[in-house]
Order: structure tokens, then C-alpha cells, then sequence
């Protein structure tokens, strides 16, 4: 997981990934006041580790958790450790080859589903 700002930490905190098979088990940020810190049993690392860490820790699976201007840059690293799967929390699209799969979580486009046939079922 990269960005561990309050969206990271939510998602750190919910056991549903665990129960589910999907362990984190590494956690990454580029901001030096979270490095070394202890979230949810995970000590932060810098970003620029994870390439080196990736096969230790068996990571298969990316997940961006960063301010959106930060996505690119977080699914750069995420390639460059030969990662291929990316769940993307943004509100970014990512730019990435064919051979990278990109999943995107997009709260907005259900609030303006739910919007939308809310002012629907009014009239």
C-alpha cells in the first residue's frame, strides 16, 4: 500500500481485506515524518524501497492510497517493482503499459449514482 495518509490508515484498519485473503503487508509513503512509524503493526517504508522489498514481503498486489497528483508517480514505483496489478483508490487515471491491470475505486461516480436516482425517484 502506498500513502498511508488518513484513506491508507482506513484501509489498514478494515479486517474485511484480511478475512477475504488479502493481507497488506507492506506499507510505503515518501513523506520522511512516516517513515519508521508503526501503523496497524506495520512500520512505514520510503517508496523508494519497495522495489527491494517486494520479493521478501511476496507483494503481488499495489494499492494507491495517495493524494491523486501523487498516483503516477506512486504506480511508477509500483511498475518499477514489477508489481502488474494495481487497485488505485484516486480520483487519478493512471497511465500504465497493456501488461499492467488497473482497478479503480471511485466513490464519486456511486455519490453521483446514488444522486442522480435519488432526484430521479422524486418526480
Amino acid at each position: 500500500l502506498i500513502g498511508v495518509g488518513n484513506l491508507g490508515k482506513a484501509i489498514l484498519n478494515h479486517d474485511e481485506f484480511r478475512t477475504r485473503g488479502f493481507n497488506i503487508v507492506g506499507i510505503f509513503d515518501c513523506d520522511p515524518f512516516k517513515i519508521g512509524e508503526i501503523v496497524h503493526g506495520l512500520e512505514v517504508h520510503c517508496t523508494k524501497d519497495l522495489k527491494g522489498m517486494v520479493a521478501d514481503l511476496g507483494i503481488e498486489i499495489g494499492i494507491i492510497t495517495t493524494p491523486p497528483e501523487r498516483a503516477q508517480r506512486a504506480a511508477q514505483h509500483l511498475m518499477d517493482a514489477g508489481l502488474t496489478s494495481i487497485l488505485n483508490f484516486t480520483t487519478a487515471r493512471i497511465k500504465v503499459p497493456e501488461r499492467v491491470h488497473v482497478e479503480y475505486v471511485d466513490f464519486f461516480h456511486h455519490l453521483y449514482a446514488l444522486a442522480f436516482n435519488h432526484t430521479q425517484a422524486r418526480y
